[in-house]
């Protein structure tokens, strides 16, 4: 029981930290973009 919970912990943590840095790549560029770009539809994509 207790190797089962350890497993089902490190997946977890595994799967969070890896989600946190895709969307951290992802996200920064477009967070920048959005921020310091004068594009058409910036009003839009604000909303």
């Amino acid at each position: 029981m207790e190797n089962e919970f350890i497993s089902t912990l490190l997946t977890t943590g595994k799967l969070a930290s890896l989600t946190t840095i895709i969307l951290l790549v992802t996200g920064l560029p477009i967070a920048y973009f959005l921020a310091f770009s004068r594009f058409r539809l910036k009003a839009v994509a604000e909303a």
